[in-house]
C-alpha cells in the first residue's frame, strides 16, 4: 500500500524505509507555480485541536500562473498521529484545513 501510494502521487527516487510499527505516513498533494516553489518553514502538531500544521515560507512577489504537482510525504510517530483528525496548510495567501483520511497500510513478509 505504501509503495502504491508513492506511485499514485508520482514521486520519484528511492522509496524511504518507514518503520510502520512506530510511524504512520501522510501523503499531501498540492500544486504550485514552477517559478515559485513552496519551501517548508515549519511542521507542528496541536494535540488540543487534533491537528497537524505545515507552514510555508512567503512566495516571491512575481510567480507564473502555471500549476505543477508538488507532493510531500510526512512520517509521524503513531503516538501523535492516532490523535490527529485534521491537517492545516498555511501560506501567506491562505490557510486551508482538511480532514485526515485513514488508509491502512498492510505489512507483507
Amino acid at each position: 500500500m505504501y509503495e502504491d501510494s508513492w506511485k499514485e502521487f508520482q514521486l520519484e527516487g528511492s522509496i524511504p524505509e518507514i518503520d510502520f510499527e512506530t510511524n504512520d505516513v501522510l501523503f499531501v498533494g498540492m500544486t504550485e507555480s514552477n517559478s515559485c516553489p513552496y519551501i517548508l518553514d515549519s511542521l507542528k502538531t496541536n494535540i488540543e485541536k487534533s491537528q497537524i500544521s505545515i507552514t510555508f515560507e512567503p512566495l516571491d512577489d512575481v510567480c507564473t500562473a502555471d500549476l505543477s504537482p508538488r507532493n510531500f510525504v510526512i512520517a509521524i510517530d503513531k503516538k501523535l498521529s492516532s490523535k490527529l483528525t485534521s491537517f492545516r496548510i498555511v501560506s501567506e495567501q491562505k490557510e486551508i484545513e482538511v480532514p485526515i483520511l485513514v488508509k491502512s497500510i498492510e505489512s507483507y513478509g
